[in-house]
């Protein structure tokens, strides 16, 4: 592994070693387990829906190991400042919504917060209240699995 390759965690469970790792800002997971026919390291990958992503962190792996300073084609995952503070709303969406907060206090709260309240049938007509609700149910839908669709999953 390159010189500034550092352990971050390890967990030895008695069949195997997991290991991660940090490299140029990379994060790798690795689990290394004995096999007694075996004198060369070597990957072991399930066939299943993830099988072609690990084939490429083994690639990537291996091609940081023999040195390749280009072994990672994929950038870290880097938001935006705009990225970073729709990230953040869309979470405190999703705290208030869990605590029980309505879709008023919400908007007035975390949304609009230099607004002053509206009442009764110009909430019900307003602009404001069909904003919150989008952005509760993007906050809804980023936590059923949205989150994968972030660059940092792509």
């Amino acid at each position: 592994m390159p010189r500034d390759t550092e352990t971050l965690a390890t967990l030895d469970d008695g069949d195997a070693l997991h290991l991660i790792l940090s490299c140029r800002d990379i994060r790798l997971r690795v689990c290394i387990t004995s096999a007694l026919e075996r004198t060369e390291l070597a990957f072991v990958i399930p066939a299943n829906s993830m099988a072609a992503l690990r084939l490429e962190a083994a690639r990537q792996l291996t091609a940081l190991q023999l040195g390749n300073p280009k072994a990672f084609t994929r950038p870290p995952f880097t938001p935006t400042r705009y990225d970073r503070a729709r990230l953040s709303r869309l979470l405190a969406v999703a705290d208030a919504g869990a605590t029980g907060a309505s879709a008023r206090d919400i908007a007035f709260e975390l949304v609009f917060p230099h607004s002053s309240p509206l009442g009764g049938n110009d909430w019900k007509d307003s602009s404001e209240q069909r904003q919150t609700r989008r952005l509760i149910a993007q906050a809804a839908r980023m936590i059923d699995g949205g989150f994968w669709r972030l660059p940092c999953f792509a």
